[in-house]
């Protein structure tokens, strides 16, 4: 498994995923599914190394910015980010059209307003999705996926 080990490189497995989690992406894509869009997933849990990486773009590596947080709840198993596709074209701009057709917290899921293809479990990050996904992990009894 070279994302354990290459932080470039995204985890896609469900089967990383904890249970509750995984549950309502998997329904939440089935039911995409019926309503005419291909949703995939492009990550799963993360290691650090991974979300150090991913914080590091758009400030030292270049690119743009894809994560606001060292301390994100996909360490937790707890989080999947995704895209529509459509014409084999990936459609990040599809999301806000999908949500609306389709709200994540049917599924037990919630967005991040500032952060579109990212889905993660009501209350990772507290009432205000501001509290250090680490605050909410320690409370709950989650222990990162990897150290």
């Amino acid at each position: 498994m070279t994302w354990r080990t290459d932080p470039s490189q995204s985890c896609r497995d469900w089967s990383e995923l904890e249970p509750a989690t995984r549950n309502g992406i998997l329904g939440f894509i089935r039911d995409a599914k019926k309503i005419g869009y291909t949703v995939i997933v492009t990550d799963t849990v993360r290691t650090q190394a991974r979300q150090n990486w991913l914080y590091a773009q758009g400030r030292t590596r270049g690119g743009a910015v894809v994560t606001q947080t060292l301390d994100s709840v996909h360490l937790y198993r707890r989080a999947v980010d995704i895209v529509v596709v459509r014409g084999g074209v990936a459609r990040w701009d599809l999301l806000g059209e999908l949500y609306k057709k389709l709200p994540p917290k049917k599924y037990g899921l919630e967005l991040l307003p500032w952060e579109k293809p990212h889905l993660q479990k009501i209350g990772a990050n507290g009432t205000t999705q501001r509290t250090p996904a680490s605050v909410i992990a320690k409370k709950l009894g989650y222990t990162k996926a990897f150290g």
